[in-house]
Parts: C-alpha cells; structure tokens; sequence
C-alpha cells in the first residue's frame, strides 16, 4: 500500500473537467480553494490524497496532470 497526498491548481474554466477525472480514479479530493484574489486566469487548487497501490496512484496523478497538458496544447 502507499499513501499521496497531492495539491493540484488549475484554472477556473478546467476545474470540471479536472474534478471528473479525480471522482473516476482512487483520488478522494480534500478540498477546493483559492489561494489568491482577483488573479486573472483565476486559479483554483484542488488539494486530493490517496491509498492503494503506488501504480494506481502515480496513474490517476499522472492522468490529472496529462489532462492539463491537454488544456495547455489548445
């Protein structure tokens, strides 16, 4: 068994997208926040942690972090 616990920021427009992706994997998110005012893109942190094995976990991180690349390439 491993353990992660992991804090993910993303833009506002992503987050549905992002939080899809957490609820289909082992991932329980822990919290949702800001951590600054009035940027612009605003951005969101979704703070998520895990148990099971290291390779489920490292999969759904690794998948959380390809569908940002994704967003980025468009």
């Amino acid at each position: 068994q491993a353990v992660v616990n992991a804090d993910i920021a993303t833009l506002e427009s992503e987050l549905p997208h992002l939080l899809k992706t957490i609820v289909q994997s082992p991932l329980q998110i822990v919290s949702i926040h800001t951590h600054m005012t009035h940027e612009k893109p605003r951005l969101v942190f979704v703070h998520v942690w895990g148990m099971g094995t290291a390779e489920k976990l490292a999969g759904a991180i690794r998948s959380a972090i390809e569908l940002k690349e994704e967003f980025q390439s468009q």
